[in-house]
């Protein structure tokens, strides 16, 4: 569908009252993890040295990992994937951007119960991302250049937790999108790149 000034940006109406995420007790889910998760040892993350996954802790001494495999993606594919199933529960922001991963990855990334962002742009993912619903914390979602469809969103209105979803060059449609913030009115839905506004020409000044 067109876009004027090729950006659209889905939000909440004017006015509307932020909506309320349902989180449990605690409004941070960074928190609640850090409550329950049992430390990782360093040993087990010395043996991802090697790649093809840059594996740190969101901070000093935490349980919670950022994962990524930026400079390993031409190597990172379904099977790859498999690697992080050791560390599976403690893993809350996992980038494979460009990667070879596709819909058959999903098998391991629904075993990531803890993911609070995942980054799939530009990879040969598709419909699979269904499975995401077994990720309920799940906050940002790329998909940006995937071959997600319609049929595929309709499944992300289950993810009550996402709060930024992206879907711009992919084959989702206008509707798909709207009744994805009818189920989810707290959710922002990028369908084209998010540009700057254009820059205001100082009085006096001549354009060139």
């Amino acid at each position: 569908f067109l876009v004027e000034r090729i950006f659209f940006v889905v939000r909440p109406k004017s006015g509307d009252k932020p909506t309320e995420k349902p989180k449990g007790k605690g409004s941070d889910p960074v928190k609640e993890l850090l409550a329950k998760l049992p430390a990782v040892q360093d040993e087990l993350l010395a043996a991802f040295a090697a790649g093809p996954f840059t594996v740190r802790r969101l901070e000093a001494g935490s349980p919670l990992l950022v994962v990524s495999c930026a400079g390993h993606t031409d190597t990172v594919d379904d099977q790859a994937l498999t690697a992080l199933l050791p560390i599976a529960e403690h893993v809350v922001d996992l980038d494979l951007g460009r990667s070879k991963v596709g819909d058959q990855g999903f098998a391991t990334l629904a075993k990531l119960p803890n993911l609070l962002r995942l980054d799939l742009r530009q990879t040969a993912v598709g419909n699979g991302v269904a499975a995401l619903v077994a990720c309920p914390r799940l906050e940002s979602l790329n998909l940006f250049g995937t071959k997600v469809t319609d049929y595929g969103m309709a499944a992300l209105g289950n993810l009550k937790n996402l709060q930024s979803l992206y879907v711009w060059q992919t084959e989702v449609s206008a509707r798909a999108v709207m009744r994805l913030r009818e189920q989810n009115e707290g959710v922002r839905v990028v369908v084209a790149p998010d540009l700057p506004e254009p820059m205001t020409e100082v009085a006096g000044a001549r354009r060139r």
